[in-house]
């Protein structure tokens, strides 16, 4: 049967509607979560004399407050000049741009210039410490997690060296979370605690100097990186941080 161009244009239209309806029907189905939320019911923070529960609000602000510093930090870095990194060079606090001693013909080192720093709760290093205890069973269980620094450079001699002038030994110190703790799930629902550590952040920038031949025997600034530094934070004996219980309908995945 031999269909006319009226007809199969109609046709046409209504199939195309009929897709682009579909398409918009299908985006606006929200997906499913692929990891449960939960919901915390307890926090607590570590604190000189051991544990302290805070309130939700108290634990949110500690939350919020590192999304606000990391967009403060942000935006000092947007806003760093050239001339103003110089600047913060060579007046940096107990920082000299100086060749190690007996580094040989040629040398090669670097000098950390600290712009700021900054207590931040690491949202990105939470995670789940105990096993989720199910439907009104109990799970005793000892917490123990070690923390060390993280940094968004490839650690090198150098770098360690630089740091070590403008920090302090102890940037790089480890440290632990010990805690003994019982999941008690309620019923038909599962629980289970979680740990958020609270670090020392410094940021700034690395100058790297070389002084050879190639330099005239000049010391010369060879590059730099901008510095992201996150160092452990001890408190009464820990590692500071947030302790939370959490509970959910659904097993965690994390």
């Amino acid at each position: 049967m031999k269909l006319s161009r009226k007809f199969v244009t109609v046709f046409a239209v209504i199939t195309l509607a009929s897709s682009i309806f579909s398409s918009v029907i299908a985006s606006a189905t929200p997906a499913k979560s692929e990891k449960p939320e939960g919901t915390v019911v307890k926090s607590w923070r570590v604190t000189e004399k051991g544990l302290v529960e805070i309130t939700p609000e108290q634990a949110d602000a500690l939350f919020k407050e590192a999304e606000t510093s990391n967009q403060l930090k942000a935006s000092k870095r947007a806003s760093l000049t050239a001339s103003e990194s110089q600047s913060n060079q060579q007046n940096g606090t107990n920082i000299t741009p100086m060749a190690p001693p007996l580094c040989g013909t040629t040398c090669y080192w670097d000098v950390y210039s600290q712009y700021g720093s900054q207590i931040v709760t690491k949202v990105d290093e939470r995670k789940r410490v105990t096993p989720a205890a199910y439907d009104s069973s109990s799970v005793a269980f000892s917490i123990n997690q070690t923390y060390t620094w993280t940094l968004n450079l490839t650690i090198t001699s150098k770098l360690r060296d630089a740091f070590q002038a403008a920090l302090g030994g102890s940037w790089s110190n480890a440290t632990s979370y010990q805690q003994t703790v019982n999941v008690v799930a309620p019923a038909g629902k599962y629980a289970w605690y979680d740990f958020t550590p609270i670090k020392n952040n410094s940021y700034g920038t690395v100058v790297h100097y070389e002084n050879s031949y190639y330099t005239n025997w000049q010391d010369k600034n060879v590059g730099n990186d901008w510095v992201d530094l996150y160092m452990t934070r001890q408190v009464g004996g820990y590692q500071d941080g947030i302790l939370q219980q959490v509970v959910s309908t659904s097993y965690p995945t994390y």
